[in-house]
């Protein structure tokens, strides 16, 4: 084993009462799919309890100062708050170790054992929060934004019965291959007040998204909720669910990650983390995601137009449309496109007036990607240098 074993009669004798506990649950099988299956496990723990070696283990325990400290004690955050019982958790364990293999094999014992001891010899419990995401792919496993926060290819789940209630809620509208995952390492003992909030995850995620977004155009999205898993060994809860059960599905193309674009894609997002919520760029950055994922023509060119002032009209006067076109047209292109591009910019705040006014305005596809992709190309130019916005440089 590669980490140290604390208690090692604990781990010689538990080594024997599951390669028992797993020869009684061949002689009592059930279907991993059946509901009825925690029943089943009830009806064999009782023949486990009957075996000298499981109250040869409770003694072992019991005779340890650090796991007989915290028998009765409530334990977690109060989210996955759970009092520890000695039996529960010899019993738990033993389930565990069956639903990853009914055949004993010492690897998954020892991997199980580690995550076991880890209850009662950290001060620390592991938690793993996590969104599906769509519409992309990635060449690689992982992506690593920073300590706490990667991109992550799903891992295919073959054991029913231990994730019986991770399907049950959470129902998938489309195909999702890649999760945002965010690991938080948080104190065991935790006064009962206090609990999980993912207001902070959920925003992480969302920067997430608004990076890829920047980054290129795509129909990158993530889902609507978020899954909260403990991963240290419990015998409480292992996870709940926060977010809408209606999933607002976005079609179009997906986001391709490859190694070229790891680095930059990891640098728009550790400026995004770093900004004001409140600034000009992180509104302009939300319209552009918001555009991004809309259906609606109309919808998305009134977001973009939103995102240009936000950067380029730091003060509020007359004249925006011109301002605006002849502020992009200056800092965003050569000397032979710019007329090209300011009468772009002054058609489609004509068509964004319009628009907001009531009348039918017919877009074209094309237009409201070069309009989507101006932006891009600003909000890219303020990260690079935020000066060129100010009031003095923008009228220069």
């Amino acid at each position: 084993m590669d980490k140290e074993i604390n208690n090692q009669k604990l781990y010689l004798k538990l080594k024997e009462l599951t390669k028992i506990a797993l020869r009684l649950y061949k002689k009592n099988p059930f279907e991993k799919e059946s509901l009825d299956f925690l029943f089943e496990f009830e009806k064999v723990d009782k023949r486990i309890k009957k075996q000298s070696l499981f109250n040869i283990c409770l003694q072992i325990m019991k005779n340890d100062e650090k796991i007989e400290f915290l028998e009765g004690k409530n334990i977690g955050i109060s989210n996955f708050k759970f009092s520890i019982n000695k039996e529960r958790c010899i019993l738990v364990f033993l389930r565990i170790v069956y639903n990853q293999n009914n055949t004993y094999i010492e690897d998954i014992f020892n991997e199980s054992y580690v995550k076991f001891e880890e209850l009662f010899y950290s001060n620390d419990f592991v938690y793993l929060d996590s969104s599906n995401l769509y519409n992309f792919d990635y060449d690689g496993e992982e992506i690593k934004l920073n300590d706490e926060l990667v991109i992550k290819k799903k891992i295919k789940k073959t054991h029913i019965k231990e994730d019986f209630d991770f399907h049950r809620i959470r129902m998938e509208f489309a195909k999702s291959d890649f999760i945002i995952e965010r690991k938080q390492i948080l104190p065991k003992l935790l006064k009962n007040k206090e609990k999980i909030e993912l207001i902070e995850t959920t925003e992480f995620f969302d920067f997430i998204v608004y990076a890829l977004r920047l980054l290129k155009h795509s129909a990158v999205y993530r889902s609507d909720s978020i899954y909260f898993q403990l991963k240290t060994f419990s015998t409480g809860p292992k996870g709940f669910r926060q977010g809408k059960n209606h999933q607002d599905i976005i079609s179009g193309k997906k986001c391709f990650i490859n190694e070229e674009d790891i680095n930059e894609l990891s640098s728009i997002f550790q400026y995004i983390i770093s900004e004001e919520k409140e600034s000009r760029f992180s509104l302009a950055l939300r319209r552009l995601s918001m555009g991004m994922s809309r259906k609606n023509f109309d919808d998305k060119i009134i977001d973009y137009i939103i995102g240009f002032e936000a950067l380029y009209l730091p003060e509020s006067k007359a004249e925006l449309s011109f301002k605006i076109a002849l502020r992009v047209a200056f800092l965003l292109s050569d000397i032979e496109n710019r007329e090209e591009n300011y009468l772009f910019l002054k058609k489609m705040y004509t068509y964004r007036s319009n628009i907001v006014h009531g009348e039918k305005q017919e877009l074209k596809n094309d237009d409201i990607l070069k309009l989507e992709n101006l932006l891009r190309q600003s909000l890219m130019l303020w990260m690079k240098d935020e000066n060129i916005f100010s009031k003095k440089e923008l009228d220069r």
